[in-house]
């Protein structure tokens, strides 16, 4: 069983960040209430999927979920907290993916669960030398 590193948040959270953003890498902590992305929109678009305008069906999905995805945890306090992020790197769901990151960051601490590679301020979706490469320098965050 693997329990968040709370200290580490809290001392993050506390320093009043524009950005309240916490990668995961390592494993889902049992304590947080993880929304899959990937399930829950692609559940919610299934009948539109030939939909002349799916970027746009698919964007209000995903506003509807973050929207009533929201949990509280005694130390960190209110947060979303989503895994299984592959659908958002979709061409043909044109995600701005940095975006959405800092949009969702800015007023409530947001939890990624992140099963791709990471260096620095870099994420990579898949892996490092085949993957997309994601660049978080402007987005306030840490990685656990």
């Amino acid at each position: 069983m693997f329990t968040i590193k709370t200290n580490k948040i809290e001392t993050f959270l506390q320093k009043s960040p524009r950005n309240r953003l916490i990668i995961l890498s390592q494993e889902k902590p049992d304590e947080l209430a993880f929304v899959d992305l990937g399930v829950e929109l692609s559940t919610a678009i299934e009948k539109q999927i030939n939909h002349k305008q799916i970027s746009m069906v698919a964007s209000d999905k995903l506003e509807s979920i973050m929207q009533n995805s929201e949990s509280t945890h005694p130390e960190i306090g209110k947060y979303t907290a989503l895994s299984n992020l592959g659908i958002l790197f979709e061409k043909s769901l044109k995600f701005d993916f940095i975006h959405f990151l800092d949009v969702h960051s800015k007023n409530q601490t947001l939890i990624v669960y992140w099963e791709g590679e990471m260096e620095k301020n870099k994420l990579y979706f898949l892996s490092k030398n085949k993957g997309l490469q994601l660049d978080l320098t402007n987005i306030s965050h840490i990685t656990i």
